[in-house]
């Protein structure tokens, strides 16, 4: 949206001192965590793995030619893909995971659904992993809350791998 706004000059430069503050906290932020993931990636291990998390959108089903009861009962599903990185023979690999469901809660039982299906991938496709590193937006709703924090506890005893 565009906005126009009038106002005296001593406000203008007071609301913008205001955002650039915030602005810079959270470009030091993301460029903190953006360096950190990177020397993680350029230093793992050949037993270890990094794990992507990250919602994406509820998807609406379209059928073409729909028929117009179908329109406005359609349902929905929820996208969450997974990266993970791991390296083979000295060289970083990237996996892709979409975890579908019709489960719309988007919270920490599906986080923990999502693992349980990323920690059977790794058994089948990448047994050699022993420990697994997660990252995420950091939304507190589905990541960032002290339940994913108790199943991050529990990782090793639930699904016999230990994670970060």
């Amino acid at each position: 949206m565009l906005y126009t706004q009038t106002m005296p000059i001593l406000d203008f430069l007071d609301l913008h001192v205001d955002t650039v503050s915030n602005v810079t906290a959270h470009s030091f932020i993301a460029k903190s965590q953006a360096r950190y993931l990177k020397n993680q990636k350029d230093n793992l291990s050949e037993t270890s793995c990094i794990v992507l998390l990250g919602f994406s959108e509820n998807y609406q089903f379209v059928v073409q030619d729909e028929i117009q009861d179908f329109h406005w009962n359609n349902i929905s599903c929820t996208l969450h893909p997974v990266a993970l990185y791991h390296t083979k023979n000295g060289e970083l690999q990237c996996e892709s995971i979409c975890v579908i469901s019709d489960d719309m809660e988007h919270d920490t039982p599906f986080v923990y659904q999502v693992q349980a299906e990323v920690v059977k991938f790794l058994e089948k496709e990448l047994p050699h992993i022993t420990e697994m590193e997660y990252f995420s937006d950091g939304c507190a709703a589905q990541y960032k809350n002290f339940k994913n924090i108790l199943n991050l506890c529990h990782h090793l005893a639930d699904f016999g791998i230990t994670a970060r």
